[in-house]
C-alpha cells in the first residue's frame, strides 16, 4: 500500500513487509522529493532492519512515525533539525506521542497526574524558550533533532540517528564558497512546486534566499512585516528596499495592534498550539494574527524562510562565549532576573543553569575539535530547534513552511567548512558578496535601529493589557511560578513599566540601539571583541540591556503558559528538576562511549566551576 499526497499539506503512508511508516511534512530521501519510485528504494532499505541507517537518508522537513507488526516496535523520528514537533511521554504500559504539549492534558482523564519541571521556569526566564528536551512537565518529553524515539514491550528509549558535527576539508576557501552555492541551489530546486512566500527582513539570511530564488527562477512572492513597533527604519524596511532593488513581487504589513481582544486571543492560541515553549510565537506571530496567515494561505502554497542553525556570532574561545552566543543564559547576564525572583530562587536558577551548561558541554560528540565546534553543536541541539520549531509549526496551522539553508546538501557543504569560515557566517557572506555584489555590498541600505519604542511599550497603555499582566502575574500568578517570584519586587517591576513615561521608554531603546551599533562595530574585529563583551559581563560589571517592556511580555507569556499546564495537576505542584529523557544515549552511532572530546570540555568546565 502507498499513499500520496502532495497538496499544501503533505504525507505520505506505506507499507514494507512487516513494517509500516507513515509521514508528514516534506522529506526528501537522498536528496530527492518522494514519489512513489523513492518509496520503493526506502522499502529495500527498511527491510535491513536498521532503522537509524535508513532515517540518516531523510533530510527536509518531516516526523515519521515506523511501526513493525512482527516485533511489535514503534519508531518515531524528528528530522536533523527538528522542525517538526514530536512529544512523547511514558505511561507505563502505554506511549502517547503528539505534536502538541497540550494535548496530553487528555490523558488526565485516564489518571495521568504530571508535575511542572522547575528547571523549566528558570530556562525560560533565562532564554525566553525551554532548553534540551525538556517541557513544563517533568513527564513529557521532545524529540530533539536527529532524534528518534523507539518503544516495545521492554520500554523506551530515545537515541540519535544523526547529530550536527563537523569534519573540516583542506580545500581552498574559493572552493568551499563554490560547493556551497551549488549546495544551496541544489537545495532550492527541491522546493515544492506552487508559488512560496519569502518572509523577508533583509538580513544577510532572507537577502541571500531572495537572490538565489530569483536566479534559479523559484516562482515566489515577499512580504516584509513590521509586528507594531514605531520605528523610522525597522528590519522590514531593509527586506522592502531590496525587494524593491530586485523588481520581486512584493508587499509590506504592518501589524494591527488597535484591536485588543483580537491580539488577547491569538496569544492564547499561540500558547494552546505550541505550549508556549517559546515567547517568540507569541511574541510575534500573534502580534501579526491569525488573519494574516488565513489570507497568505489563500494566496500562495508555502512559507519560505532563510533560517540556518550555524555560524556563531563570535569566535568561542571558552565555555562562558559558547553558551552566551547560543544564547542559554544562567540569569546573570542582564537585570531583569534579579529584580523579580526571591533571592534564594535566584541563586538556585543560576546554580540549575550553570549544571545545565556543563551537562551539555558532555554530551558534546568526541568529533568535536574545538570550542567552535561545541558552540555550533549547542547552538543546533538546544537554541535553535526550540526557535524554529514552535513558530514553524504555528504558521504551519495555516501554510507548510520551508527553510532550504537546512536542507541536505547546504547542511553537508557546512559539515566540511572549517570554524573559522563558519564563524560570523563568514564563507557564506562572501559567497554572497562574491555572487550577489549588488545586494551585499550595498552602502545605502536602511540601518534598522529602533527609535520611538516597541510593541510592547505600545500595547501596555491598553487597560484590558494591563488587568492581563496585573491578573496573570501579581493577583493570580500560576503556583509554580508563584513560589519563586518576589511579589513586592515583581508588584515594583511591572508598575514600572506599565506606568513609564515616553522619555524613560526612549532612553532605554537607545541603550538597546547603541549596543547593536557597538556590535556591528565589534564584529570587524570579532575575536577581540568576544573576549571583551564575555569579561564584561560574565564578571557581573556590565549587563545585556534587554528591554524591560520586551521581558515584561516574556514573564506574561510564561505565566499564561504555566496556567495551562497547571490545569492538569491536582494539589501540589512537584519540585521539577534537571530534565532527563529515559534512555537518552547521545552516543550511539558516533562510535564513542560518552564523555567529553579531544580538547577536553571537561577540563574547560573545572575552571568555570
Amino acid at each position: 500500500m502507498i499513499i500520496l499526497h502532495t497538496g499544501k499539506d503533505s504525507y505520505g503512508v506505506f507499507e514494507s513487509g512487516d513494517w509500516l511508516v507513515v509521514w508528514y511534512g516534506w522529506p526528501l530521501y537522498k536528496g530527492r522529493s518522494v514519489t512513489e519510485d523513492i518509496l520503493k528504494d526506502c522499502a529495500e532499505n527498511l527491510a535491513d532492519g536498521d532503522v537509524r541507517s535508513f532515517f540518516r537518508d531523510w533530510y527536509g522537513h518531516f516526523q515519521a512515525v515506523v511501526y513493525s507488526r512482527k516485533d511489535h516496535e514503534l519508531v518515531v523520528a524528528a528530522d536533523k533539525i527538528s522542525t517538526h514537533p514530536v512529544y512523547y511521554t511514558d505511561g507505563g504500559s502505554y506511549v502517547a506521542v503528539s505534536p502538541e504539549t497540550l494535548s496530553f492534558c487528555a490523558l488526565a482523564k485516564y489518571g495521568w497526574q504530571p508535575g511542572i519541571r522547575k528547571g523549566a521556569i528558570y530556562e525560560y526566564l533565562a532564554s525566553g524558550h525551554l532548553w534540551g528536551d525538556g517541557t513544563f512537565w517533568n513527564e513529557v518529553f521532545r524529540l530533539g533533532p536527529g532524534q528518534y524515539v523507539y518503544a516495545n514491550g521492554a520500554g523506551i528509549a530515545c537515541r540519535f540517528y544523526w547529530q550536527a558535527t563537523y569534519n573540516p576539508s583542506d580545500e581552498s576557501e574559493e572552493r568551499l564558497k563554490e560547493k556551497l552555492a551549488e549546495a544551496i541551489e541544489r537545495d532550492v530546486a527541491t522546493l515544492p512546486p506552487g508559488k512560496g512566500l519569502l518572509t523577508l527582513s533583509g538580513g544577510a539570511d532572507s537577502r541571500s534566499l531572495l537572490c538565489f530564488l530569483d536566479a534559479l527562477k523559484v516562482p515566489f512572492g515577499a512580504v516584509s512585516y513590521n509586528f507594531g513597533d514605531a520605528q523610522t527604519a525597522s528590519d522590514a524596511s531593509v527586506g522592502e528596499y531590496y525587494a524593491k532593488k530586485l523588481g520581486a513581487d512584493h508587499f509590506f504589513y504592518d501589524a494591527d495592534l488597535t484591536d485588543t481582544t483580537r491580539l488577547i486571543d491569538d496569544i492564547h492560541r499561540a500558547i494552546a498550539a505550541t505550549g508556549g515553549e517559546c515567547d517568540t510565537v507569541a511574541s510575534q506571530d500573534a502580534f501579526l494574527g491569525t488573519r494574516f496567515y488565513q489570507e497568505l494561505s489563500r494566496r500562495y502554497d508555502y512559507i519560505l524562510r532563510g533560517d540556518e542553525a550555524w555560524g556563531g556570532r563570535m569566535p568561542a574561545g571558552n565555555l562562558d562565549l559558547v553558551f552566551l552566543d547560543s544564547h542559554l543564559y544562567t540569569l546573570r547576564e542582564f537585570p531583569q532576573p534579579e529584580r523579580i525572583l526571591l533571592a534564594e530562587a535566584f541563586a538556585e536558577g543560576a546554580d540549575y543553569l550553570r549544571r545545565q551548561q556543563n551537562r551539555y558541554a558532555r554530551e558534546c560528540p568526541s568529533s568535536a575539535r574545538e570550542m567552535d565546534d561545541l558552540r555550533e553543536y549547542i547552538f543546533w541541539r538546544h537554541r535553535s530547534p526550540r526557535l524554529l520549531q514552535t513558530m514553524a509549526y504555528f504558521r504551519r496551522m495555516y501554510l507548510p513552511q520551508f527553510a532550504p539553508f537546512l536542507f541536505e546538501h547546504t547542511l553537508d557543504a557546512i559539515a566540511v567548512t572549517p570554524s573559522s569560515l563558519r564563524t560570523n557566517k563568514s564563507l557564506f557572506m562572501e559567497m554572497n558578496r562574491d555572487r550577489f555584489p549588488e545586494f551585499f555590498r550595498d552602502p545605502n541600505a536602511p540601518n534598522p535601529l529602533m527609535t520611538e519604542g516597541t510593541r510592547f511599550d505600545r500595547i501596555y497603555r491598553d487597560p484590558y493589557i494591563q488587568a492581563l499582566i496585573r491578573d496573570a502575574l501579581i493577583q493570580d500568578p500560576p503556583a509554580s511560578l508563584r513560589r519563586l517570584l518576589d511579589p513586592e519586587k515583581t508588584r515594583d517591576f511591572v508598575d514600572s513599566i506599565l506606568t513609564e513615561e515616553g522619555s524613560r521608554i526612549r532612553a532605554q531603546n537607545r541603550s538597546y540601539n547603541l549596543l547593536r551599533i557597538f556590535r556591528n562595530i565589534a564584529d570587524k574585529s570579532p575575536g577581540i571583541s568576544a573576549r571583551l563583551e564575555c569579561m564584561l559581563v560574565c564578571s557581573g560589571v556590565v549587563k545585556y540591556p534587554y528591554l524591560n517592556s520586551k521581558y515584561l511580555f516574556r514573564m506574561l507569556v510564561l505565566a499564561l503558559a504555566l496556567r495551562e499546564h497547571e490545569a492538569v495537576i491536582p494539589g501540589e505542584v512537584s519540585a521539577g528538576a534537571e530534565a532527563s529523557a529515559p534512555g537518552l544515549l547521545p552516543e550511539i552511532g558516533l562510535g564513542h562511549s560518552g564523555g567529553v572530546s579531544g580538547k577536553s570540555f571537561a577540563h574547560v568546565e573545572a575552571q568555570r566551576q
